[in-house]
């Protein structure tokens, strides 16, 4: 029987305490041993990325997933910098 694919699901809401949609689809997700939710505004409030550990947990994990609030048909702030440095 095959492993399943870790899945790293970076986690970009700047008000995530206020979107219900959000939690909702935030809970299954974090009761898989195979997902790593990655909060990027808990982790980097001051938006300076740390490019070597976002670099390693890339290659640590199988499937990356994005969820965030869309802006203008964009991501927010912090997604939009952490994917120019990282």
């Amino acid at each position: 029987m095959s492993q399943p694919a870790k899945v790293l699901l970076l986690y970009a809401h700047p008000e995530s305490q206020d979107s219900v949609a959000n939690r909702v689809l935030l809970k299954p997700a974090i009761q898989h041993n195979n997902v790593t939710v990655h909060d990027l505004y808990a982790r980097y409030p001051d938006f300076f990325i740390d490019t070597p550990y976002e670099q390693a947990l890339l290659r640590e994990h199988d499937v990356i997933v994005f969820q965030h609030p869309l802006y203008t048909y964009s991501c927010p702030a912090l997604l939009k910098e952490w994917l120019d440095r990282v």
